[in-house]
């Protein structure tokens, strides 16, 4: 999903880890407490893309242990989630406890595709599910975001079907 990107405009999208993973030692409710504090601050990308590192480093180690994915589904929620955390998320200084986290509707309009919606879905999903477990987060949390992220994709998808239809004088 990165690689339709532009360059000039998400540049955290295609930029290196600084740092190598972090192990599952890492504390939970210390990233998730540092990301809260985080979203719309003036914390620096750099910082930011640190701390969703972490997070993203414990739940793939975590999916590792658990043994039920195979390497490509776990490659793959890995992909969609350094996407979207640090790629798209932390250039707007938002964290995936912000209001903006559920708006993934939005990419549509940059030129997203259904399905690499529903796997950004299914990876903020899962890793959602991982937060529940570990208990940084309420299941009514999740269950409020898991809503949040389903109706920014029908209203995403209904908006750009009608924005970009082939009805509009011959345009498209």
């Amino acid at each position: 999903m990165a690689a339709i990107l532009d360059r000039e405009y998400y540049p955290g999208a295609h930029q290196k880890e600084e740092e190598p993973a972090p192990s599952v030692e890492v504390d939970l409710s210390l990233v998730v407490q540092q990301l809260k504090k985080a979203d719309g601050s003036n914390i620096t990308d750099g910082k930011l893309a640190r701390i969703n590192n972490q997070l993203i480093a414990a739940f793939i180690e975590d999916l590792k242990k658990n043994g039920k994915l195979s390497e490509k589904t776990v490659k793959r929620y890995h992909d969609e989630l350094t996407f979207y955390l640090i790629g798209y998320l932390t250039p707007r200084k938002a964290t995936l406890f912000g209001w903006i986290a559920t708006d993934i509707g939005e990419l549509y309009f940059k030129g997203c595709s259904d399905d690499e919606i529903k796997r950004l879905r299914a990876a903020l999903n899962k890793l959602n599910k991982f937060l529940v477990t570990q208990g940084v987060v309420t299941p009514q949390w999740a269950r409020e975001f898991k809503q949040g992220l389903k109706n920014s994709i029908e209203v995403g998808h209904d908006y750009a079907k009608e924005t970009f239809s082939d009805n509009d004088d011959g345009l498209w």
